[in-house]
């Protein structure tokens, strides 16, 4: 049974000891200390780069954006490509050994299986699939009705690997905002149309309880 740390409000007091968290489950695992890790969170607010965005020319441009709107920037502990987390987000990772590259399949196969159950309990189908300009766009991305409300991604490192999905749970103006801003300075494409989440969709406010439940009872099993 992996360890289980489940935070439905921000307690880690800064966006990179939120990080830290994730990574040093991952690390945990990786050496032995650890069967495997589940953390479900809501994130502390942050413009999350990966390498690849901080090789890109605008990367000083992108954490300027943030600076300006209060917001701290910090490396991604997996891959794929900026994402600004806000009041509005909610995370999922799951840490476990692996050998380096092998069970990336499975991994996103049962994350994806997990939150598309999970979303149909609160009253929203989604499907996997990548859309057109989305944020951080990727094969696994999890849509409904035009628009992305999960992006899932991995890293792998000697003896573990780590996937995890952040979740556009409710709208938040200026994490859209900054998301905006952040795509232009990377000079990524971003259609703004494909931004939504799971509280527009389901016409209500979605609880973190009523994902996190769910989560649990399939990724723990």
């Amino acid at each position: 049974m992996p360890v289980v740390n489940v935070s439905p409000t921000p307690v880690a007091g800064s966006a990179l000891a939120d990080q830290a968290i994730s990574r040093g489950l991952l690390e945990q695992v990786a050496a032995g200390e650890l069967d495997g890790a589940l953390r479900i969170w809501a994130p502390e607010p942050a413009l999350a780069l990966s390498r690849l965005d901080e090789l890109r020319p605008g990367a000083a441009a992108a954490r300027a954006a943030a600076e300006r709107a209060g917001v701290e920037a910090v490396r991604r502990v997996s891959g794929g490509h900026a994402v600004v987390v806000g009041p509005g987000s909610f995370c999922v990772g799951i840490a476990e050994p692996a050998a380096t590259f092998e069970g990336t399949q499975e991994r996103y196969e049962r994350l994806t299986a997990a939150l598309l159950r999970a979303f149909g309990a609160v009253g929203v189908q989604a499907e996997q699939g990548e859309l057109a300009g989305e944020w951080c766009p990727g094969a696994w991305s999890i849509r409904a009705r035009g628009v992305k409300l999960a992006g899932l991604a991995q890293r792998a490192i000697k003896g573990a690997a780590w996937a995890d999905a952040i979740v556009d749970l409710a709208p938040d103006k200026r994490s859209r905002q900054l998301l905006v801003d952040v795509y232009a300075a990377l000079e990524l494409p971003l259609d703004p149309s494909t931004v939504g989440s799971l509280s527009e969709l389901a016409g209500r406010t979605v609880r973190f309880d009523e994902l996190a439940q769910p989560l649990l009872a399939v990724l723990t099993r």
